[in-house]
């Protein structure tokens, strides 16, 4: 007697791999969609860190001459816009000054903004 064998996948079968295969393929495109917003964040953390460089490399020249500090500023770097906020207040250790800036952008994805603040202290001479 010859029996048959049934060597093709039954419909249970084929929907339990496609069922796997959705969820593999809904946890990469996550994954992938994280990595894009960390990859954004990480390019304006850099854009924001070299605004500050600029500021607090002029801060003391500007404070040293008298030129008066802007309190607040608008930077384009492409499509992205930071607000660049200064503070100077007065000396409170001997010839101390602190100096505040503190840099704020919008997310396109989220409506709150993201700031990343610095603080050092000037020289008054």
């Amino acid at each position: 007697m010859h029996l048959k064998s049934n060597s093709a996948f039954s419909l249970l079968e084929v929907l339990v791999a496609f069922a796997i295969l959705a969820i593999g393929i809904v946890f990469v495109y996550q994954s992938f969609l994280r990595a894009l917003a960390a990859a954004s964040l990480s390019h304006n953390l850099s854009l924001a860190a070299m605004f500050a460089e600029e500021k607090l490399f002029t801060a003391d020249r500007r404070y040293s001459a008298g030129s008066p500090f802007q309190r607040s500023e608008t930077r384009r770097a492409g499509e992205r816009i930071f607000e660049l906020q200064e503070t100077v207040e007065e000396p409170l250790i001997l010839n101390l000054v602190p100096y505040r800036l503190q840099i704020s952008w919008p997310e396109k994805a989220r409506e709150e903004k993201n700031s990343v603040r610095f603080f050092t202290y000037l020289f008054k001479p």
